[in-house]
């Protein structure tokens, strides 16, 4: 059978390519939930349930905080971190914020939010869809929060990545 034949052949490529790596948690890993990372030159910015700060509302699906973006330095010499904090400015809400992306010229973060359009109500039962939001940095702080057009009130898309040239936003939706 040709597709049986052709499994066993990609086993023993993966069994070839297995072990080229270790893969340990960092030392900034909490008991809640860290992800969607991202390492910008000497920061990493990921997604984070830990603490809830500077919000303590708790989400009813998961019964944790809310996400949040937060950073930390990392020296890549020393293999050290400093201090984690929540990223400054106005990204951060009382509902979900997750998955950064920042540009090269460090200038423009592309985010994931729970959609904020304020005529949009549901139940606690339904579905609350996500967006993925523009924020500028000005003065050191993440600001001037924009809906872009990609994005609907009855679908979600989350998750942004960029191209290397930068011209081409990736992103998972469920759209129709």
């Amino acid at each position: 059978n040709q597709e049986l034949s052709s499994a066993d052949h990609y086993l023993n490529i993966i069994t070839l390519n297995s072990g080229r790596y270790n893969i340990e948690p960092l030392a900034i890993n909490s008991e809640e939930i860290d992800y969607g990372a991202f390492y910008d030159s000497e920061t990493l910015y990921f997604s984070s349930t830990r603490n809830g700060k500077p919000f303590k509302k708790i989400d009813g699906w998961s019964n944790k905080p809310y996400l949040n973006i937060f950073k930390v330095a990392y020296d890549e010499e020393s293999n050290t971190f400093g201090e984690i904090e929540p990223i400054e400015g106005d990204i951060n809400t009382r509902f979900h914020e997750s998955t950064p992306i920042i540009t090269k010229d460090g200038k423009t973060m592309y985010f994931t939010s729970t959609n904020n359009t304020p005529r949009i109500k549901k139940s606690r039962e339904e579905r609350v869809d996500v967006k993925i939001y523009r924020a500028t940095k000005i003065g050191g702080k993440w600001t001037n929060i924009e809906d872009l057009s990609i994005n609907g009130d009855n679908y979600s898309n989350a998750h942004p990545v960029l191209s290397p040239d930068e011209k081409v936003l990736y992103f998972t939706s469920n759209m129709p």
